[in-house]
């Protein structure tokens, strides 16, 4: 006989899918402003315009200064100039000796390594024919002549010397003519043959009495 089977609902099955994740909109970018700073002047003591000078060296050769001591001088003046760092867009210096009367040594210049070829020992000074006296006047002209030739910046003239004027009035002279050229005026003195009051009127700024050292004998106040 035959057999019938019970008819049997086919399977199926079904993928429920999750939930979609809600899209959330994000807030609106603004927009990045960089921040400049502002810019900060550099303080500028002694008027220098962004470290431009011009700068005038006048070095004492009197008689008072014997071989020992002008080496020292010599020797105290290339470390200011090296201390300086001279540049073709900063300072520039010259050099000029003085006694009876005064000689150009060196030119306006921004190479600090050019005192090297100067000849400039206590022998050579037998061969400046300048003399032996201390007529400053000299020495604040010269430094008027060298700062003649130079750039529109500020100008100094630094005189380096161990002793009293032998004029005086010619030194206040002098000095006065660069002060009214709106040249700044500075001291070195060396040794106790010289104070400052004794240049007070010749310089720029009031006089000071601090001390440094020249060497391992010679004093130097800078005014």
């Amino acid at each position: 006989p035959a057999v019938v089977l019970p008819t049997v609902a086919p399977r199926t099955s079904s993928v429920v899918a999750p939930p979609a994740t809600p899209v959330v909109p994000l807030p609106p970018v603004s927009p990045v402003i960089p921040v400049v700073p502002t810019p900060v002047t550099p303080a500028n003591p002694g008027g220098c315009s962004g470290g431009k000078a011009d700068v005038a060296i006048v070095v004492d050769s009197s008689g008072s200064i014997n071989g020992g001591e002008w080496d020292q001088q010599i020797d105290f003046m290339k470390s200011m100039i090296n201390g300086m760092k001279p540049s073709a867009d900063g300072i520039h210096y010259g050099i000029g000796f003085w006694a009876g009367s005064a000689k150009k040594m060196l030119d306006l210049t921004d190479d600090a390594s050019a005192t090297a070829g100067l000849k400039m020992s206590h022998k050579d000074r037998n061969y400046m024919y300048i003399g032996w006296s201390t007529y400053m006047d000299e020495g604040f002209d010269m430094g008027g002549e060298i700062l003649a030739a130079g750039r529109a910046v500020p100008k100094f003239v630094i005189m380096i010397s161990d002793g009293r004027p032998t004029s005086a009035n010619l030194a206040k002279s002098s000095a006065n003519k660069l002060k009214a050229k709106g040249i700044t005026v500075m001291m070195i003195l060396v040794g106790g043959g010289i104070s400052v009051n004794d240049v007070k009127d010749y310089v720029t700024v009031p006089a000071r009495s601090e001390e440094r050292r020249v060497g391992k004998e010679c004093r130097s106040r800078w005014s």
